[in-house]
């Protein structure tokens, strides 16, 4: 996948909303507000590190597999125990 920010022109009917009142139970108005817009840089950094991990993604997967096929793949069951008591200890605690 490529993702690609050429020819991207900010709309400048999408870079702030309109603001509404709204009245919470103490009665008392208040404008809400949002402003949007586009931050090419950070889009672009994201965009590159998002690539970049599913490379690193993609090569940790194939190492794994090429491992389990020669046998060469090792579970250590006292991490697989101490795993599995963690999740059930995040689960009794929700």
């Amino acid at each position: 996948m490529k993702v690609s920010l050429d020819g991207i022109v900010p709309d400048p009917s999408i870079t702030q909303q309109g603001s509404r009142t709204s009245v919470p139970s103490g009665g008392v108005e208040q404008d809400d507000t949002a402003t949007l817009h586009l931050d090419r840089d950070g889009v672009g950094t994201l965009a590159a590190q998002a690539m970049a991990t599913s490379e690193t993604r993609a090569e940790k997967i194939e190492a794994l597999r090429q491992a389990v096929a020669n046998g060469d793949y090792k579970v250590d069951p006292q991490n697989v125990a101490e795993a599995i008591l963690n999740s059930a200890q995040l689960d009794s605690s929700s």
